[in-house]
């Protein structure tokens, strides 16, 4: 097993999360995942609007989100089931 994918689908929305073990960090394999889940959700659930959290510190899943068009955001008017105070959203 690589890691894990998953998706929280409310409000119409998606959070999407992944942890996969360090020995597969850099060989594309999120990212792989990420638009696979992006084009799953889309064409089975019509979804279109992901957002993901990270804690401050975790540098290299927030430049994967970035490289996958995820751009840092305000707290949405709807709850992030995923969100800690003081995580980054994207």
């Amino acid at each position: 097993m690589v890691g894990r994918l998953e998706a929280t689908v409310h409000h119409g929305i998606a959070e999407v999360a992944f942890l996969l073990g360090p020995e597969y960090w850099g060989r594309g394999y999120a990212s792989q995942s990420l638009q696979w889940l992006h084009a799953y959700l889309a064409e089975n659930l019509a979804l279109r609007q992901y957002w993901a959290v990270t804690a401050p510190a975790n540098w290299r899943c927030q430049k994967l989100l970035l490289r996958n068009g995820y751009c840092e955001q305000s707290p949405p008017e709807f709850p992030l089931y995923s969100y800690d105070p003081g995580d980054k959203i994207f």
